[in-house]
């Protein structure tokens, strides 16, 4: 069989799957979930193996001498550390958020009746309700027989399963990250033996060439994946540290609180910090309206700074992306995939654009070494002509 007829077989192939496809594309997608949901653990764990991984590499850098020659005990107590020092910032995270949270609850409980009183007022007054709208919420009372009716109600009954589904769901994805965690903890141990094996693979099972791109692009993405996860916490925390400093020396309440808000939100690429300003906006004007303005004018000025200076040097040099690549990233993510689109769309774009400029600077070498070839030849073909007079 020669190259043409192989050609044209895989075209047909092709066709092929693309016909059953469009023709049972409902029972394709219910595969693909059944197979999601099957190996949804183990995704789990190489993505916590990954982001693990940039922890333990850093440790295992620190970590010179005789006393630690012994690979093995060195790699457990690298990821061991790692993962202490994980849960060390997520519940350090916690410790400061919840009793901050806790605060402005009890602030927005003693600040609601008032700001009802001034909504009811406004709506009175706007839309001339007659009465006073506040008296009328206070005439109701609850009724005990009315427990039953509203347990036979069927959108009572619609909610409870709906949230027994939710709950079945939170339990099931709980048990599939610790299977995640466990699997991570074996994919760092032997993250080395494992990617000999993988490369054996790739060798024995494709041609050479094929083998070599296949591990070039998983080591680019390597690279770019672990710059953007490390230049985008250290941005969340440049911004949110920002935003703290700042409400200190404005005296605006809730400073602690609403970095930590800030931070967290800011994973999400640019847009995620504005949820969490809006949230702290919201906070603030149930202690004080002016003090929100003065924190929406604070808090608009470090975003600024934040996505014309700060973010594109960190996360952009950390990825190796331009700023317009950046912001067009995230247009594009975010349209397609919504936040998880926002995420992933940058580590996704600077791929892209470390590959189209590795394919750019191979074809200018090309076309470089081409024009050399002509003027030589040219060059050895004046050169046979003056030899011939």
């Amino acid at each position: 069989m020669d190259a043409k007829q192989k050609e044209f077989l895989k075209y047909i192939g092709g066709m092929v799957l693309f016909v059953c496809f469009v023709w049972k594309y409902e029972l394709v997608f219910r595969m693909v979930g059944w197979v999601y949901r099957m190996i949804s653990p183990l995704i789990y764990g190489f993505v916590i193996a990954f982001i693990l991984n940039l922890l333990v590499r850093k440790i295992e850098k620190c970590m010179t001498g005789r006393m630690w020659q012994n690979q093995t005990v060195k790699r457990c107590i690298s990821i061991i550390l790692s993962v202490v020092i994980a849960v060390g910032v997520i519940t350090a995270v916690l410790a400061g958020l919840i009793p901050e949270i806790v605060n402005s609850a009890k602030v927005l409980q003693e600040k609601l009746p008032a700001v009802l009183q001034n909504v009811a007022a406004w709506m009175e007054e706007n839309f001339h309700m007659s009465g006073n709208i506040l008296d009328e919420m206070q005439k109701f009372k609850f009724d005990p027989a009315m427990l039953d009716d509203i347990l036979q109600n069927d959108t009572v009954i619609s909610v409870l399963k709906t949230g027994g589904n939710v709950i079945g769901k939170i339990i099931a994805g709980f048990a599939g990250f610790t299977i995640g965690l466990v699997f991570a903890f074996y994919v760092l141990v032997q993250k080395e033996e494992l990617g000999s094996k993988i490369k054996r693979l790739l060798y024995n099972y494709l041609p050479e060439k094929k083998a070599d791109q296949i591990l070039h692009f998983f080591r680019r993405a390597d690279e770019v994946y672990s710059g953007f996860i490390s230049g985008q916490c250290m941005d969340a925390v440049i911004l949110g540290c920002m935003v703290t400093v700042g409400m200190l020396i404005l005296r605006i309440p809730y400073p602690v609180l609403m970095g930590v808000i800030i931070a967290v939100t800011a994973l999400i690429p640019v847009v995620g910090a504005f949820v969490g300003g809006g949230i702290g906006m919201f906070l603030i004007a149930m202690e004080s309206p002016i003090q929100s303005v003065l924190f929406l004018v604070l808090f608009l000025v470090l975003q600024q700074i934040d996505n014309k200076i700060i973010y594109p040097h960190v996360v952009g040099s950390a990825v190796g992306l331009p700023s317009i690549w950046i912001f067009a990233a995230i247009i594009v993510g975010g349209n397609i995939s919504g936040v998880l689109g926002m995420f992933l769309g940058i580590p996704v774009a600077a791929l892209v654009y470390a590959f189209l400029g590795e394919d750019l600077h191979r074809r200018e070498r090309k076309k470089e070494e081409e024009r050399r070839r002509e003027e030589q030849e040219e060059e050895q073909g004046r050169e046979a002509r003056q030899e011939e007079k």
